[in-house]
């Protein structure tokens, strides 16, 4: 009982277990880090993370994960210059659905393609939106 009175709900846990790992794997492209660090630490969180992705679907929780993802796109986004706070918040929304979108369906159908397609994609998608703006 006394692991229960620490947390009000399953998704305070849920929020704890993973707040954490998303967090530091954003950490990794925020601050900077050598490509080749970026993605074997983000192939390394997605290999354990596809699993707890299909268990959040089946357990509809999934809901926690994408929130969570979506305040560190905001972290990841707080910094861009050239657009107004508005336009920033739509940009973010707008990266958020498509970046967790691709993931989630590169993790559910099973990863058939490297990390490195997959960001070389996101990073084509994400000029080609930025040069049509």
């Amino acid at each position: 009982m006394a692991f229960y009175r620490n947390y009000d709900s399953v998704e305070d846990i849920l929020r704890q277990h993973f707040a954490p790992r998303i967090q530091r794997l954003f950490d990794n492209v925020i601050f900077e880090q050598p490509a080749t660090v970026k993605l074997e630490d983000m192939q390394a969180f997605f290999d354990r993370f596809a699993d707890e992705l299909r268990l959040s679907l089946r357990a509809h929780f999934e809901y926690v994960i994408r929130d969570l993802f979506t305040k560190n796109m905001a972290r990841y986004y707080a910094n861009w210059a050239g657009m107004t706070p508005e336009h920033l918040k739509y940009w973010t929304v707008f990266m958020t659905n498509g970046v967790y979108g691709i993931w989630r369906e590169w993790l559910l159908t099973g990863q058939k393609e490297s990390l490195a397609e997959l960001h070389t994609l996101i990073k084509k998608l994400q000029i080609s939106t930025e040069s049509a703006l």
